[in-house]
This record gives structure tokens, sequence and C-alpha cells, in this order.
């Protein structure tokens, strides 16, 4: 029987660092749209001491999709790098 179907939540981990908010959107769409689940989460004392957009932000999936999630950014992280120096 699934978490789903006995009522009981699936454990959330922590399963990569985006360097910016930017970035961190951009890895959450296209985790959504593989059907990942993912919360986002800046890192240091919050909005009541300036924007969150240039911080650190904890990508978070269920544990049961996490090395999906930790692959589908391996892809993105490597394709960004491959872009950077084929338009040089």
């Amino acid at each position: 029987m699934s978490d789903e179907q006995t009522g009981r939540s699936a454990r959330v981990i922590q399963i990569a660092v985006a360097p910016n908010e930017i970035t961190a959107d951009i890895w959450r769409q296209v985790l959504e749209d593989e059907g990942i689940i993912i919360a986002l989460k800046p890192s240091g004392a919050g909005f009541g001491f300036g924007s969150s957009a240039l911080m650190e932000h904890f990508i978070l999936a269920r544990e049961d999709q996490a090395e999906r999630a930790r692959s589908i950014i391996a892809e993105l992280e490597s394709s960004d790098v491959d872009d950077w120096s084929s338009s040089s």
C-alpha cells in the first residue's frame, strides 16, 4: 500500500541547493513538469532582513522522488555549463 492510500505523508528531504531564487524557480518548474513535487526554502534570515532573491535556496522533494529529481537537476546544471561554453 502506498503512502497516499494509507494517508501517511511521505518524508521530505533536501535534494539540492540552488545559488539564487531565479535558478530555484527554474529547477522547480522543470521538476514539477516531470511530476515531481517540490518545495523551495530560502536560506538566511528571511524576508524581514531584505529580499531572498540572491540567497541560496534549498530544494526539497519527497524521498521517493529524490533520486530522479537529483538526476534531472544534474542534467540542468551540466547543460547550463555546456550552453555557456559553446556561446563564447
